[in-house]
């Protein structure tokens, strides 16, 4: 360091650069060594960060890419599943009700009357076949059909009297419904 008095300058320490410098020099690269260590241990950390992130991130997309196929399967079973829904809809909406005739032949039957045969042709004509006790039964059944209001055109189309019994053919038109 120099002072300065009044136009004078005076020495009053002076650096000796091989000795000093040379003194200091590990202490400087020891630091050196230090701040670049610890910046190597922050940005290396840095990176292991950010490509842990990234991994994950990846794994991330992979699983919702997976889920996603899984759900596209799932509305494709859906839309097929609705499709065969409606198929089967329109074809029950179509399909002949036999239940409510089976009911209405059990309700206008005099219970001495036994039918043999029942079958339905396209022209919703039905053929029953059947015995009685008596013609008398025959024709209570002739009548119950007259008055029935999913039968119509009661047809007596044979009656025989064999083994004490009155055997009988008939034909009568149904009024049957179609759906559900």
């Amino acid at each position: 360091m120099v002072e300065q008095n009044e136009g004078q300058i005076k020495q009053i320490k002076s650096i000796n650069l091989d000795k000093d410098v040379v003194s200091a020099f590990p202490y400087i690269s020891l630091g050196t060594l230090f701040i670049t260590l610890f910046l190597l241990l922050i940005f290396g950390g840095w990176y292991l960060s950010s490509s842990n992130v990234l991994k994950k991130t990846e794994e991330q997309i992979g699983s919702v890419n997976t889920e996603l196929s899984s759900l596209k399967d799932l509305d494709q079973k859906t839309t097929a599943f609705s499709g065969a829904v409606k198929n089967i809809e329109s074809v029950l909406s179509q399909k002949t009700r036999w239940s409510p005739i089976f009911k209405e032949l059990e309700r206008v039957t005099p219970k001495d009357i036994v039918c043999t045969s029942f079958s339905v042709e396209e022209s919703k004509a039905v053929l029953i076949e059947g015995y009685g006790p008596s013609l008398g039964s025959v024709a209570k059944l002739l009548a119950a059909f007259s008055g029935s209001k999913s039968f119509s055109n009661p047809v007596l189309t044979s009656v025989n009297v064999s083994d004490n019994k009155a055997h009988f053919s008939m034909t009568v038109t149904a009024s049957l419904k179609e759906g559900k």
